[in-house]
């Protein structure tokens, strides 16, 4: 498993790119999101990849951020939903855009992204959903509760905020911080969200 590469930039479009290392030009497909991060061609940089295995190809699929390729890796968990539509995903929104119209069941949102369509946005939101607000199966962990906070919205935020990269120290002090008692869990993400930019 190739985890990231750290190269030149060779080439760039959207849609994919060209990493050199060692002497090896490495292809891989990205979303316009990471396209937009990217530097100039010749420069150097550093991708984060996931290797998609089928039968008659092994290809790479790239990423500017690990909470991108985190989020890529439960798209394609989805049923109906392969690598190459997951990266269109990632290209019609930004991934806490994405996360927030997941936990909001905004299927109307997601549905208008080139390639997606209604019945596939209510499965990405139907399987995904829960994953998203809890992530236990990624992090292994249970979260701290909070004093004179909802528990169950905080732990939610709290798994949610780590599955987007934070340490379990980070998400609960960025929670903490911005968390009221009445608030729902997506209000809560949406303030951590805020506070992160």
């Amino acid at each position: 498993m190739i985890s990231y590469i750290c190269g030149k930039l060779a080439y760039k479009d959207e849609g994919i790119v060209v990493i050199e290392t060692g002497g090896i030009g490495y292809n891989v497909a990205i979303s316009n999101n990471t396209y937009q991060t990217l530097p100039y061609a010749g420069e150097e940089c550093k991708i984060y990849t996931h290797m998609v295995v089928k039968e008659d190809a092994i290809s790479l699929v790239g990423f500017s951020t690990l909470q991108e390729k985190a989020l890529f890796e439960k798209l394609i968990t989805v049923s109906g939903v392969g690598p190459k539509l997951a990266l269109c995903v990632l290209s019609g929104l930004n991934y806490k855009d994405l996360i927030l119209a997941i936990l909001r069941e905004e299927t109307n949102i997601i549905g208008k992204i080139k390639g997606v369509g209604k019945k596939t946005s209510e499965r990405i939101v139907l399987e995904l959903r829960d994953q998203l607000t809890s992530f236990d199966d990624i992090t292994g962990m249970t979260f701290e509760k909070t004093d004179d906070l909802p528990s169950v919205a905080i732990e939610e935020a709290i798994g949610t905020m780590m599955s987007l990269g934070l340490t379990k120290h980070d998400a609960t002090n960025l929670i903490k911080s911005v968390a009221s008692p009445k608030d729902t869990v997506e209000e809560i993400i949406t303030k951590a969200l805020k506070g992160m930019n």
